[in-house]
C-alpha cells in the first residue's frame, strides 16, 4: 500500500465515524423523562455521585437539597447536575427519586416510615405513589471502604443496624446503588441476561458491568467469588442460578 493510498483510507476512515457519531446524535431523542435528585448531607460518596450523574444524558434533572447538604456539600457541583427546582408538587412533576447522597439519620428514618423532613418525606411519597426511588449508599453501608477508612472501628452491634436498615429499605422498594453506579441505575431495567458464553468464575468485574437492580443467571457448578456477592449486593443485583 502506498502512502496516498494509507491516507486515502485514514480520511474514509474518519468520515464515517463522522458520518456514524452525526447518526446517533439524530437518533437520540430528548425524553420526557424528569427525575428528582435529592442530596442529603452525606461527604461520603458526594464526588461519586456528582461524576456519574453528569454521564446520564437526555433526561430532565432537577435538585433539592436538605439543610445539611446546602450547609456542607459543595454547591457548585451540585449546580452542574441540574437545575434547582420548587418544592411545590414534586411528586407529580417527576417520574423517579434518587438519593444522591444518603445519610444515615435519614436512611434510618425512611426504614422506620418516619416523615417528618424533607428527605424521609419525598422517599415515602415516591414510594406510596409507586415511582421508582434509587438511593447511593456509600454514606450509609458499613462495609464500605471509604465508611471503613472515615471509620475503622464501627462496633458490630451498630454495623448490623446499619445493614438492617438498607435491607428494610430495599424491602419496602427503594432500589440501593454505590454512588459511582447512579447513572446507570435511574433507568435500569428489572431484570438482565447474563453475559453470553460459558463462564465458570463470576468476579466483581463482571457483575459491575451489569445494571443495578438486575438479575444475574449463573450455571449450577459456577463459583462466585465473595467479592463478587458483595458487589451484588450492594447493587440490589440477584445472583440466579440456573436449574
Amino acid at each position: 500500500m502506498t502512502q496516498e493510498q494509507l491516507v486515502g483510507l485514514v480520511q474514509q476512515i474518519v468520515k464515517e465515524v463522522l458520518n456514524h457519531e452525526k447518526l446517533s446524535d439524530v437518533q437520540a431523542a430528548p425524553s420526557d423523562k424528569k427525575i428528582l435528585v435529592l442530596f442529603s448531607g452525606a461527604l461520603i460518596g458526594f464526588d461519586d455521585a456528582i461524576e456519574s450523574l453528569k454521564q446520564i444524558r437526555e433526561v430532565d434533572i432537577e435538585t433539592i437539597q436538605t439543610d445539611s447538604a446546602l450547609r456542607i456539600l459543595d454547591q457548585s457541583k451540585i449546580e452542574q447536575i441540574g437545575r434547582k427546582v420548587d418544592p411545590k408538587h414534586l411528586v407529580e412533576t417527576h417520574d423517579e427519586l434518587v438519593v444522591a447522597t444518603l445519610t444515615l439519620n435519614l436512611a434510618s428514618k425512611a426504614a422506620h416510615g418516619i416523615c417528618d423532613c424533607l428527605g424521609s418525606n419525598l422517599i415515602s411519597d415516591f414510594l406510596l405513589a409507586g415511582k421508582k426511588v434509587t438511593a447511593a449508599i456509600d454514606g450509609v453501608c458499613p462495609d464500605g471502604a471509604e465508611k471503613r477508612k472515615w471509620f475503622p472501628n464501627i462496633p458490630a452491634g451498630y454495623a448490623a443496624m446499619m445493614r438492617r436498615n438498607l435491607s428494610t429499605l430495599k424491602d419496602i422498594g427503594v432500589q440501593t446503588v454505590r454512588a459511582k453506579n447512579l447513572c446507570r441505575a435511574y433507568s435500569a431495567p428489572k431484570t438482565q441476561e447474563a453475559p453470553e458464553g460459558k463462564r465458570k468464575l463470576i468476579t466483581a468485574e463482571v457483575v459491575e458491568g451489569l445494571a443495578p437492580g438486575s438479575v444475574l443467571e449463573i450455571g449450577e457448578n459456577d463459583i462466585v467469588t465473595d467479592l463478587a456477592k458483595e458487589v451484588a449486593a450492594d447493587a440490589g443485583i440477584e445472583l440466579l442460578k440456573r436449574n
